[in-house]
């Protein structure tokens, strides 16, 4: 038979006794040898029903307002487990609510699509630019790709020179400055001197003019 926790022992009790914390503690001895009257076990039994209620009360506040070990739907104050849900809040939701693992998806590919449709490539010729992201380019044999400032200013610049002893390169696009230069020939060695953000001298090793080339790429920003 189901328990009714809300009747409590002698709670309408015409005649009643309390007792003292003091006497509580003791028990039916603080009384000697005289026999208790009917009003103390009113009140004994009426506390125990009290203290009963409290803790069905408690047990009835646990399963309302926290989630099973699995399983169940967040609401209200929680502890989170493995295997519990929350609602998913609205795309547009700006509160602090906690988001699950469909929001996040959602929001990533709605980043992703937005991001596509910004990110444009524009060329005319052999040079390119991407707005959205500050980068422009040149495709071709003296080139250079500048990647902005989501890169920090820094910008690749390259080239191809061929069949002359010494001379100056100048750089597709200026620079600030030049960090470094690396080149490579075919039967001969090119000494690179005097880099800066417009360009390099150069000198060839051998005294000979043609049929020699080399490549070069430089680091700005």
């Amino acid at each position: 038979m189901a328990q009714d926790y809300n009747k409590i022992f002698a709670s309408g009790a015409s005649s009643t006794q309390e007792w003292t914390d003091e006497n509580y503690l003791k028990g039916w001895g603080y009384l000697g040898q005289t026999p208790p009257p009917y009003q103390l076990f009113d009140a004994l039994f009426k506390r125990l029903d009290l203290k009963t209620q409290e803790l069905n009360s408690n047990q009835n506040n646990i399963a309302n307002n926290y989630l099973p070990l699995t399983g169940g739907t967040m609401a209200g104050l929680l502890s989170l487990f493995a295997g519990s849900t929350i609602p998913t809040p609205d795309a547009n939701d700006n509160s602090k609510k906690i988001v699950n693992s469909e929001w996040v998806q959602t929001w990533v590919k709605a980043l992703v699509a937005e991001l596509s449709e910004s990110i444009e490539v524009s060329w005319s010729g052999s040079t390119f630019t991407c707005e959205a992201l500050g980068i422009t380019g040149l495709m071709a044999q003296n080139g250079y790709i500048s990647l902005g400032k989501l890169f920090g200013g820094l910008i690749l610049q390259w080239g191809y020179k061929a069949n002359q002893q010494e001379g100056d390169i100048v750089y597709p696009v200026a620079a600030s400055a030049s960090v470094g230069v690396a080149s490579t020939a075919v039967g001969t060695t090119i000494t690179v001197q005097e880099h800066t953000g417009t360009g390099f001298h150069f000198i060839n090793s051998l005294a000979v003019t043609t049929n020699y080339a080399f490549r070069w790429i430089a680091i700005c920003w």
